[in-house]
């Protein structure tokens, strides 16, 4: 038997989601999770044993899940699948078409809560099969295991028993990132305590010009960031995909927070610090009242001593 996964969204909504995914195959587990969406993090997701097929989701052939009425094509695609667990948003025609499907049961919801609710939003996607109160703290938090070839990979890049920082001075909103002259700063205070530094970048990443001697990593598979992270020391970084990742292969994480609500969107883990500094017009992240304008200061308030304090 196989589910269908549909997820568009970037790498750190989808990490949130791998708590109530891990639930679902604990409790499922003669059945085959299918990803529909974008092919990275479905590629990352096998890696990690948590999905079994991906399908790019910009493929033609999927055009006929997005049409305004049922085909033979939707048809035909769906007839393998028992079960259908979407994140999407209401006015998706993909819950149309599954709904007019064969598929038997169907898991839904919008991709993030509501923003007056104050529920993070790992537990909000366990919400879909559990509550998530009667889960241990464990069991609401991602747990990512590379395979041994990527494992192996990793030592190309990261020699030996080298155990460096790493530092994500990126996001995917340029609101959302600290000064990257603070992480300059950090840097040499890291190497000053005798420990090396990697700098991590993704494809929304550009722009930063950084100091030769370091290890850079570019645009790299998502599973090989997550084995290089849980090599490292720690992680610094924003609100970003990276920084769940760090948290997810248990790195010690320290995520610096700014417009978005740490109570909602902060990277769990087993040794995750997240510093933020509340401010009256905190937090503007997905807020219909958020300010025209803004001088950033819960972000610009947080100073390198803090951070270092942390590593």
């Amino acid at each position: 038997m196989s589910a269908l996964v549909y997820h568009s969204g970037a790498l750190g909504d989808f990490i949130t989601t791998i708590p109530a995914l891990q639930y679902w195959k604990t409790h499922h587990k003669n059945e085959r999770l299918v990803l529909l969406g974008k092919s990275s993090i479905g590629e990352f997701a096998k890696d990690i044993g948590l999905i079994d097929e991906v399908y790019e989701m910009s493929g033609t052939r999927f055009m006929p899940l997005f049409s305004d009425s049922f085909s033979s094509g939707a048809n035909k695609f769906l007839s393998p699948f028992q079960t259908a667990i979407l994140f999407a948003a209401q006015d998706s025609p993909i819950i149309r078409t599954i709904r007019q499907s064969t598929i038997q049961s169907l898991y839904w919801q919008p991709p993030f809560p509501a923003a007056k609710d104050k529920i993070h939003i790992s537990d909000y996607h366990l919400s879909l099969f559990i509550d998530p109160q009667l889960l241990d703290p464990e069991a609401k938090s991602p747990h990512i295991s590379l395979s041994a070839a990527t494992m192996k990979e990793s030592f190309t890049i990261i020699p030996g028993k080298c155990s460096p920082v790493a530092l994500h001075p990126g996001s995917g909103s340029g609101k959302k990132n600290w000064l990257f002259e603070r992480y300059l700063s950090l840097a040499d205070a890291v190497r000053k305590k005798g420990m090396p530094v990697v700098w991590l970048f993704g494809p929304a990443d550009d722009g930063f010009d950084l100091p030769s001697g370091d290890i850079v990593v570019s645009n790299k598979p998502l599973a090989l960031c997550a084995a290089l992270l849980s090599r490292c020391c720690a992680f610094i970084g924003n609100d970003s995909g990276m920084a769940h990742l760090a948290a997810g292969v248990g790195c010690r994480t320290v995520a610096l927070f700014g417009p978005s609500d740490p109570m909602v969107w902060s990277p769990r883990g087993r040794d995750v610090r997240v510093i933020y500094k509340h401010k009256t017009c905190s937090p503007c992240h997905r807020s219909s009242a958020a300010p025209l304008s803004c001088d950033n200061g819960c972000l610009t308030d947080i100073t390198v001593e803090e951070v270092l304090d942390d590593i």
